[in-house]
């Protein structure tokens, strides 16, 4: 595993093996003319050739890949362009075989051992932001030693102290929104608990609910019962009939 570039008449090929991540194409100076549309150069995920560069551009871009971990190794450039063809991994071998760059297998890959591992930890931001904190450093000696021009410098300052913001505003995010994001999370779960069907309900006070108006029944006399509310004149007035006749108080026509 590493990260490396390799200087071959006039042409600046910088790759790296598997489980690096390759330099950006806006983490170089624009000033340095590599990534213009006239100029010519090719990408991928582990290699770029940048072709025909100028000694002065050539010179002040080592310097920067020297800031951000790259180390100059010479090898063929024939070799380099099937590397960045085939993705071989043992073209990058010296002719005896012994390896000079560690390998790592596919199952060890810092992607695939990362892969479900959650978010960041605050270790991890602070590791990063202390390497790009010594990057600006680096980049500071570089230009007080002369090996970088002015405006050449300027722009790769401006692009690390950029990377170093964003940084610390993950780091400031994570302090001061957490408790937030807590809170809406709990008031989300709320929401949801009194919205739910009565049956999935689990928690929270029960909803409101209007209870509907009492109703007396209706009263039926023991006499009036299954009786029409039309008869009920008639019915009294044979009742008072019968207990006449039957008290002997008027006497049956003859």
């Amino acid at each position: 595993m590493g990260k490396y570039y390799t200087v071959s008449r006039g042409n600046l090929h910088i790759y790296v093996t598997e489980g690096e991540e390759l330099i950006s194409v806006n983490e170089m100076p624009a000033l340095l003319g590599l990534f213009e549309p006239e100029a010519a150069w090719s990408w991928n995920q582990r290699m770029i050739t940048c072709r025909d560069v100028p000694e002065d551009s050539l010179r002040q871009a080592e310097v920067i890949l020297g800031i951000y971990g790259y180390r100059r190794r010479k090898l063929d450039e024939h070799l380099l362009e099937r590397y960045f063809v085939e993705w071989d991994k043992d073209l990058l071998l010296p002719r005896g075989g012994k390896p000079t760059l560690t390998v790592v297998p596919e199952d060890q890959r810092p992607s695939r051992r990362r892969k479900g591992a959650g978010k960041v930890s605050t270790g991890e931001r602070r590791r990063a932001e202390a390497r790009i904190a010594s990057m600006l450093h680096e980049l500071e000696v570089a230009r007080k030693e002369n090996r970088l021009d002015e405006d050449v410098y300027m722009q790769e300052r401006e692009i690390l102290e950029e990377k170093l913001g964003a940084h610390r505003k993950v780091q400031k995010e994570r302090h001061t929104q957490t408790p937030r994001e807590m809170a809406g999370e709990a008031a989300a779960q709320e929401t949801s608990r009194i919205r739910a069907p009565e049956g999935e309900r689990k928690e929270g006070p029960p909803t409101p609910v209007s209870a509907p108006a009492a109703v007396s029944p209706p009263v039926a006399l023991p006499e009036e019962t299954g009786v029409p509310p039309k008869d009920k004149a008639r019915e009294l007035l044979m009742r008072k009939l019968r207990e006449h006749l039957e008290g002997g108080a008027l006497s049956p026509a003859t």
